[in-house]
């Protein structure tokens, strides 16, 4: 899709952290992507190996794939592009894994978030589809758990938001790696995530 561009809001962060509970109790930090905000209307590219949002001590959704083309793209809300309006499930931004027309099977986001080893976690996310389907796949620890696929729509002009969820043990000390790619064809240029929740059982 053709997007209106804001600056560049990030570089290529060299170093990682793995975060205890944040703000709400949340375990995974801007889980629903609101960091950095994206004016309305405009976007941010996101290449492989650079972060999201980096305060300086604590890094949040790391951009990974399977080549140096990997993209994802972070959507200020409302955007408007042709007859479709593109709003968030949650707050004011929401990544598109598609990216500014990469489109790379495969890229995505992931996150080493603090775990406890043997606990139980239920995690819940939403993949946002206009037209067609929008498949997202779910990454625990390097293992893909789950294909999410949403094909429902609105009529085409607008974000349809679906929920899912996956409940899962802990099995590394001290940490677990949750990653999102995307499951599109190439000639499917949308493929949005959202709301990003973990929950320790």
């Amino acid at each position: 899709m053709m997007r209106i561009r804001a600056a560049a809001m990030a570089g290529l962060v060299v170093f990682a952290t793995t975060p205890a509970a944040f703000a709400g109790g949340q375990l995974i930090y801007d889980d629903s992507f609101e960091k950095p905000k994206v004016p309305a209307g405009t976007y941010v590219n996101f290449n492989l190996g650079q972060y999201i949002y980096s305060n300086g001590s604590v890094n949040a959704w790391l951009v990974i794939g399977p080549n140096a083309s990997s993209q994802v793209t972070l959507i200020g809300c409302p955007y408007v592009e042709g007859s479709v309006t593109y709003n968030a499930a949650h707050g004011h931004n929401f990544v598109d894994l598609t990216g500014d027309g990469a489109n790379v099977m495969g890229e995505g986001v992931q996150q080493t978030i603090a775990t406890d080893n043997g606990a139980n976690y239920l995690l819940k996310f939403k993949v946002g589809n206009v037209v067609g389907t929008s498949t997202v796949n779910l990454w625990i620890d390097g293992v893909n758990v789950l294909t999410a696929t949403n094909n429902s729509t609105n009529g085409g002009t607008s974000v349809n938001w679906q929920t899912f969820s996956y409940t899962f043990t802990a099995n590394n000390a001290g940490s677990t790696t949750i990653a999102f790619t995307n499951g599109d064809a190439a000639d499917d240029h949308f493929n949005g995530l959202d709301v990003a929740k973990l929950k320790h059982l």
